[in-house]
């Protein structure tokens, strides 16, 4: 039996990886999603996150046989929470996950200068 997991996350380019890695899992269920400010910003994020799913949803409609892959047996609970430090000052790396979030990998287009 998969061990249910939570993941909390700032869904900037390092963590999807992971995210991923967590939903194809056998060994695990993620039960739960926390976006969290971090990398950038909690909106974006969660922006980010949607984009993930939906590129998922669209792999397996493209692809029946990816479904195996990610086996969600349960709809994983997506929670936004706050944007901003518990202290001290606000610092973003928000010029590297631009404010359009991961359009530009996802709709396999190029960012223009």
């Amino acid at each position: 039996m998969a061990q249910k997991i939570i993941v909390d996350t700032d869904p900037g380019v390092d963590d999807v990886l992971a995210i991923l890695l967590s939903l194809a899992s056998p060994e695990v269920s993620v039960a739960l999603i926390s976006i969290v400010f971090g990398n950038t910003h909690a909106p974006v994020a969660h922006k980010n996150l949607l984009k993930i799913y939906h590129a998922l949803a669209k792999e397996i409609m493209d692809h029946p046989e990816a479904a195996k892959r990610y086996e969600l047996k349960e709809k994983t609970i997506l929670a936004l929470g706050e944007d901003g430090p518990i202290g001290g000052e606000k610092a973003t790396a928000a010029y590297f996950v631009c404010p359009l979030g991961f359009i530009f990998i996802i709709a396999g287009k190029k960012k223009k200068n």
